[in-house]
């Protein structure tokens, strides 16, 4: 019989580490768009393209961001959850990810004013 100290820990499966970094990366994009979002706040800041955040007013941009933010969060959490083998990671990453891609939606075909 092993004892807890020389007991090895499974690597989690191939699929599931897909799954991780797939939803990692998410999470990366969804923070790159919260800094977006408030670095179009600060006066002097200028992007040579017009983003999609122009569209918004200055409370639009802090919304995004905090939305954005909590979904990252909410990101990294499930990825931690699956990279772990929690049974709970799987549903909660179908939550997660369709919460952000709702945000997505609703960013991306917000018609200028």
């Amino acid at each position: 019989m092993q004892n807890r100290a020389t007991k090895s820990r499974s690597s989690p499966p191939i699929g599931i580490i897909v799954r991780s970094c797939i939803v990692g990366i998410r999470g990366l994009q969804l923070v790159m768009i919260c800094i977006l979002a408030l670095a179009t706040l600060i006066p002097g800041i200028s992007f040579p393209i017009e983003t999609w955040l122009t569209r918004f007013s200055p409370w639009g941009h802090i919304l995004v961001a905090i939305i954005a933010i909590i979904l990252a969060a909410l990101s990294f959490w499930c990825v931690w959850g699956l990279w772990c083998l929690r049974s709970w990671a799987l549903w909660a990453i179908v939550i997660v990810q369709s919460a952000s891609i709702f945000l997505s939606i609703i960013v991306f075909t917000r018609t200028p004013p």
